[in-house]
């Protein structure tokens, strides 16, 4: 009894729409790249030209907490402070 419980479990909670899973699974990666794209656009951008308010505002809203995918693009920004040292107020 308790080995077709822990089946049915599986069958139900693991396996049930998987494909569906898989399709979510890929959107949220195709949305972090071009997420990152976007920002690597920006911050390139932002190397070229520090003075431009315009890439400062991109970067601020990119870079809060509340943004989409907040962690990796502070992440990034923070292993390269080296190269973007006028930013590190924003990923602290």
């Amino acid at each position: 009894m308790v080995q077709i419980t822990a089946d049915l479990i599986q069958t139900c909670f693991e396996l049930r729409n998987t494909g569906i899973r898989e399709a979510a699974c890929q959107y949220r990666i195709k949305e972090l790249a071009e997420t990152m794209s976007i920002l690597y656009k920006i911050l390139k951008k932002h190397k070229d030209n520090p003075e431009a308010q315009r890439y400062q505002r991109s970067l601020n809203e990119m870079l809060s907490r509340s943004s989409q995918f907040a962690a990796f693009k502070r992440s990034y920004v923070r292993k390269h402070l080296g190269d973007y040292p006028d930013l590190e107020n924003m990923v602290r």
